[in-house]
């Protein structure tokens, strides 16, 4: 997972961070756009507002979006076991002693190809984590947070 860097809102206590169609560059940017959002919601429908979200707080929590990688090892690993089960014992210390640097080389070439590969083909994950959250006052305030998943 790398972080993104930026922010978004959600009621207390979701599981799902799906209420915020928006990222914001800043925590306070999210917080001041789900103060008016909140704001506006109350007006338009106290009720529902008032049971949604239990009318005192919301979370923001910064994104962490997964980057898919490979990892080199396992895939050496796999060609070795491979080799062994098509050849036999004959194969079976083929790649045990690749050098750390053509490790290196091999997992950063596999790597870019990958994501070559998701960005030309649109694979890229539509889902994300959310770290840094905080509990927020609709009102002001801040207290502390947790990682959730989106």
């Amino acid at each position: 997972m790398k972080s993104h860097g930026k922010w978004i809102y959600e009621k207390c206590d979701e599981e799902n961070w799906d209420l915020c169609e928006d990222e914001y560059d800043t925590k306070e940017e999210a917080i001041e756009a789900a103060r008016a959002f909140f704001k506006q919601w109350k007006e338009e429908d106290p009720e529902e507002f008032e049971d949604e979200t239990g009318g005192t707080h919301f979370q923001v929590g910064q994104i962490q979006k997964y980057a898919p990688h490979i990892n080199v090892e396992s895939v050496i690993d796999d060609i070795g076991e491979r080799a062994y089960d098509e050849c036999g014992e004959w194969a079976g210390e083929y790649l045990y002693d690749v050098k750390s640097e053509h490790q290196n080389e091999l997992e950063e070439k596999l790597n870019e190809a990958l994501g070559a590969w998701i960005e030309k083909y649109g694979y890229q994950p539509r889902w994300f984590n959310v770290c840094n959250t905080e509990d927020v006052s609709i009102d002001g305030g801040i207290s502390d947070g947790t990682n959730q998943n989106r």
